[in-house]
């Protein structure tokens, strides 16, 4: 449980920082409907607004976060995830936007990164939340359960930083404040 309780607090202080980071102080969120958040930089083709990208957003902790940078920080919000029919869910729930990034295969996470640059062209905030583990009943050996972990928790969200760092440095040099964080 106490894995569990740190990894909601780090969820949560990770949105207050976004919150603040978009001049939201924790106690007092404007409406949906305010202009406080619309960017001080020229629009993307996704629009005015900042933009957010959350990985594995389509359940459980990422889900709450892409709903708070939604609704809270009134942000355009991107799920990236591998399941198409989950993730469109999601998105159609929140308001957001579901484009397909599978961290497992580095041909996706290009694709993806195309997709952002081509047809967002900006990126404000980026939540690496998405991440793959074997339950403890699986009887597969450890030595073989590294290799695929660490493709998707470790070479998969590097890739994903690194391929995505052109358009949160444009955000900085823009007059942003881009925001990555890992959870």
């Amino acid at each position: 449980l106490k894995p569990f309780i740190d990894l909601l607090r780090r969820a949560k202080r990770f949105v207050c920082a976004a919150s603040l980071q978009c001049g939201v102080g924790r106690s007092a969120m404007p409406p949906v409907t305010s202009s406080v958040f619309a960017s001080s930089h020229s629009p993307g083709a996704f629009g005015a607004q900042r933009v957010a990208v959350v990985t594995g957003a389509n359940k459980g902790v990422g889900y709450h976060i892409a709903y708070q940078l939604s609704k809270c920080c009134c942000m355009d919000v991107i799920i990236a995830c591998r399941d198409p029919i989950k993730g469109a869910e999601a998105a159609e729930k929140l308001g957001a936007r579901y484009m397909h990034l599978d961290l497992h295969s580095f041909d996706s996470i290009g694709e993806f990164v195309q997709r952002m640059t081509t047809e967002v062209g900006q990126l404000d905030v980026l939540v690496n939340n998405a991440a793959t583990a074997f339950k403890e009943s699986d009887p597969t050996p450890f030595e073989q359960q590294a290799g695929p972990t660490l493709r998707v928790n470790f070479w998969g969200t590097t890739r994903l930083t690194d391929g995505l760092l052109p358009l949160l440095r444009k955000s900085l040099a823009n007059g942003g404040r881009p925001h990555p964080g890992n959870i």
